[in-house]
């Protein structure tokens, strides 16, 4: 298999104008500005592609989805592919009117290849709730998608994770029954999730990698459950067949010394 390298960032909370929307997280600094210093660091010509998976958007309006998708296209390259999630957060009527030019509010789900590697994309997110939820439908897409392209290896994308949450036995996303069942018959290389704005590495069905992304607007802890100002997003890459997933912190900023050690 070739090589490959994505960025994977999750959990941005756009807002144009944020006034005191999140304001109940804690949140004391100005997330457009963190996120648009972290796009400018970025050299994105080395990645084949860059993943958002999920909650762009803050509970925002048009204006807002106009204005992230400008910010994301001011830094990142044209010629390199950036593919989108949505998250419970995410109003799927203007991301389709923003991002696609359509009137619609179906789900996002979706497919893209890149080198050898086949990537499915699906909608885990719903206006009217908070947890996630994969409903038949989906599964049986889902299913179709992998029997189709049972010589490849296989990237799933989606904004809420499998299996956990914040605190042990919370919230977990929906799945129809024989879920388990249905992933275990295919060669999934990896689930890359978000939701839960922290930096998660779990093992789904015990043999299907999953890893969830940092936020890009406010971190939580686990089991205590705090917010804080741990920012950050995961640069993955397979080599020589062997997935390396990198997680690296925005905010607070690290201080780097001491670079020839090598």
């Amino acid at each position: 298999m070739a090589d490959l390298q994505f960025l994977h960032m999750s959990d941005t909370h756009f807002l144009k104008v944020y006034q005191n929307a999140l304001e109940k997280w804690g949140v004391e600094y100005n997330p457009t500005e963190i996120l648009e210093g972290f796009l400018k660091t970025i050299d994105f010509t080395k990645f084949d592609f860059v993943v958002h998976t999920g909650d762009l958007v803050h509970d925002g309006e048009l204006a807002d989805y106009q204005s992230f998708k400008e910010l994301m296209e001011t830094y990142i390259p044209e010629e390199i592919p950036v593919f989108y999630c949505l998250g419970n957060h995410d109003k799927k009527r203007l991301f389709h009117q923003v991002f696609n030019g359509e009137d619609t509010d179906k789900k996002w789900d979706y497919i893209s290849e890149c080198k050898d590697y086949q990537l499915i994309f699906l909608d885990s997110s719903s206006e009217e709730m908070h947890d996630g939820v994969i409903d038949l439908s989906q599964a049986e897409w889902l299913k179709a998608q992998l029997e189709a392209n049972r010589d490849k290896e296989i990237f799933i994308f989606q904004h809420h994770p499998l299996d956990i949450s914040w605190i042990n036995g919370l919230e977990k996303t929906q799945v129809p029954d024989n879920y388990d069942q249905l992933l275990n018959q295919y060669d999934i290389k990896g689930i890359f999730t978000g939701h839960l704005h922290q930096n998660r590495h779990y093992m789904v069905n015990n043999r299907i990698p999953q890893h969830t992304a940092n936020s890009l607007v406010f971190g939580m802890t686990i089991d205590d459950v705090w917010n804080n100002n741990r920012l950050g997003y995961s640069v993955v890459k397979v080599v020589n067949g062997n997935l390396d997933v990198y997680t690296d912190i925005v905010n607070p900023v690290v201080e780097r010394f001491n670079q020839n050690i090598l």
